[in-house]
């Protein structure tokens, strides 16, 4: 691929993410805060439109596989709806009364999710097809995560202060414009970029034949290279949620630094780093040796932010450094387990003889989100079984159990995935 075909791949991904990152972590605030649903309300929509996802993933893969038209075509198409919808649901207001905002804030709500399903999964499906070589996998990858991170670097910095910016003393109105500005800047993006994508072929015609959703389900459980790759991803995925879903706790509560929490969102930048790494290290290293100094970074860094926290909390250089370098080997995991999702696809076509992009990236993502769930249910558990008191000051031997939690649980977790990456990394030679 041209740097251009790749600079054009990595920008729609951004704009794809800056929409779904505002979406996604602003749509509670906006609920609840701007037009005043009720809380549980809310939290019900969302747990339903979760539960829904789910399902809805294998659906929109199966029907992505089975498609004449490009994975290209459905993204532009998934876009231009989403691009309306997004401003649709930002521009409601308590004025539209109760009756009439609850059904209109779930529909826009589910059908803005799905379409959100069709581009993620038509993206991330282009890069096998897009990319012949493990030198392109790694460039694309690469170049997609920096871009991606840089999404949510923009996003947990920048949002609230432009809200309060834009709509001084009426939150609503800050929404209504900060979405506006945001869906515009997106869809310049897309409109300058989306034309040096490469064209691609359906996956339709890859293979012989159409298959129903139960005999794709089959083939996805029959794939061995697909299930040692998801053995090790999953276990170092739930690695990082869990250190995410701690976070906050273990600086306001464990070691009462809440100012770092805030500060933790510029680690992105480290996060970024590693992931231009990424292609520039695999010049001389080996996708084994990288993978092992990504486990080795970041269970540095969560020792690091562990044993700092705990004897000299009040020194943000050093947690900033501890956290920049778990970030950095974050990084270098992302881009490894994206670029090594292209590869498991090619392999599985060559074992199976069956083209499932769609199906296997569908799948990874599913796998995802269980390891959010699973983080989330454990982040509960674990605070009941520390004691943790809601808005307290928490007693000694609650924040020892909230630190050790928060970071020897993940550091386990990695350390079973390194364990895991080592049969998928055999297998797949």
């Amino acid at each position: 691929m041209t740097r251009k075909e790749i600079v054009a791949y990595a920008s729609l991904g951004f704009s794809k993410d800056l929409m779904m990152y505002f979406f996604s972590g602003m749509i509670m605030l906006f609920l609840t805060d701007a037009i005043r649903l009720s809380p549980i309300l809310v939290g019900s929509i969302l747990f339903a439109g979760r539960i829904f996802d789910a399902f809805f993933d294998i659906l929109v893969a199966n029907f992505l596989e089975n498609s004449r038209n490009s994975l290209k075509n459905w993204f532009i198409v998934a876009f231009s709806l989403a691009f309306l919808l997004f401003l649709g649901i930002f521009s409601l207001n308590a004025n539209f009364g109760t009756k009439l905002l609850i059904p209109l804030t779930c529909l826009l709500y589910f059908l803005l999710g799905s379409l959100f399903t069709i581009m993620d999964i038509s993206y991330w499906s282009l890069l096998p097809i897009l990319s012949d070589s493990d030198k392109s996998r790694s460039q694309l990858s690469s170049a997609a995560t920096i871009l991606t991170s840089f999404a949510a670097l923009i996003c947990f910095s920048s949002v609230l202060p432009l809200l309060h910016y834009l709509g001084p003393d009426n939150l609503n109105l800050g929404f209504n414009r900060l979405s506006l500005y945001l869906a515009v800047f997106v869809c310049i993006i897309t409109g300058l970029t989306f034309e040096f994508l490469p064209e691609s072929s359906a996956i339709s015609s890859r293979n012989q034949k159409s298959f129903t959703l139960l005999e794709n389900l089959k083939i996805i459980k029959k794939s061995r290279i697909f299930f040692k790759y998801v053995l090790y991803f999953f276990f170092f995925q739930l690695s990082f949620e869990w250190m995410n879903a701690y976070n906050i706790y273990y600086f306001i509560y464990s070691i009462k630094q809440e100012k770092f929490f805030s500060l933790y969102a510029f680690t992105i930048l480290a996060q970024m780093l590693g992931s231009f790494s990424y292609s520039i290290l695999r010049r001389s290293m080996t996708k084994k040796t990288i993978f092992l100094l990504s486990s080795f970074l970041s269970i540095i860094g969560m020792l690091g932010l562990y044993s700092i926290g705990q004897t000299m909390p009040n020194n943000s250089f050093m947690m900033f450094l501890m956290a920049s370098a778990k970030q950095f080997g974050s990084g270098l995991f992302l881009v490894s387990a994206t670029a090594e999702l292209a590869n498991t696809i090619g392999i599985h076509h060559k074992e199976s003889g069956y083209f499932n992009p769609a199906l296997l990236t569908s799948a990874k993502l599913l796998v995802s989100k269980f390891a959010n769930a699973i983080a989330s249910f454990g982040l509960g558990y674990g605070l009941a079984l520390a004691h943790y008191l809601p808005n307290q000051d928490q007693s000694l031997q609650t924040t020892k159990a909230i630190a050790l939690q928060a970071f020897f649980i993940p550091i386990v977790f990695i350390l079973i995935s390194y364990m895991f990456y080592q049969k998928y990394q055999k297998y797949s030679e």
